[in-house]
């Protein structure tokens, strides 16, 4: 009995999961684009002096505290540094969707940013080591900044 009541809870959740995640389809493709238009920037424009130093240093920080670690630590840091984001930025979007909007643009841009350096030195063929990231990380982080821009969009609409 104990066992058909999970089982019924969880594909009952499960679906509305689903419901609510076509429902905010709107909001998830302009996170997409937003991220698409910040990264294009971000690779294609210069990057004015003080921004770059800045994102360069942020680099050589974030290298910095993965120096040493194995593959496994690597990846737990990635993930609980992006579960870390995608909770805030989703979390954080009732305050009119401002922190999920700096998440996305600020994350385009640095990707972009990042992989006009890494083409310039190695080639484009250098953007193929993305198409990890692409596949879940990405798309994860960029659902949640959706559900940010949602819950945004909701605290405008309340009075």
């Amino acid at each position: 009995m104990v066992k058909r009541n999970m089982f019924k809870f969880f594909k009952e959740n499960y679906s509305k999961s689903w419901k609510h995640l076509l429902e905010s389809k709107k909001f998830i493709w302009y996170a997409f684009v937003l991220f698409l238009i910040s990264a294009l920037i971000g690779f294609i424009f210069p990057t004015p002096e003080f921004l770059r130093t800045y994102l360069i240093e942020m680099i050589q920080n974030l290298t910095g505290q993965l120096e040493g670690l194995n593959g496994f630590e690597i990846t737990r840091y990635i993930f609980f540094n992006n579960l870390k984001a995608s909770f805030f930025a989703a979390i954080l979007g009732i305050v009119f969707g401002v922190f999920p909007l700096f998440v996305v643009l600020s994350n385009g841009y640095l990707i972009g940013f990042v992989s006009k350096i890494v083409t310039a030195q190695e080639g484009i063929f250098v953007l193929w080591r993305l198409l990890p990231h692409g596949i879940f990380e990405i798309p994860a982080v960029l659902i949640s900044i959706g559900l940010g821009l949602k819950l945004g969009s909701i605290s405008f609409q309340l009075k």
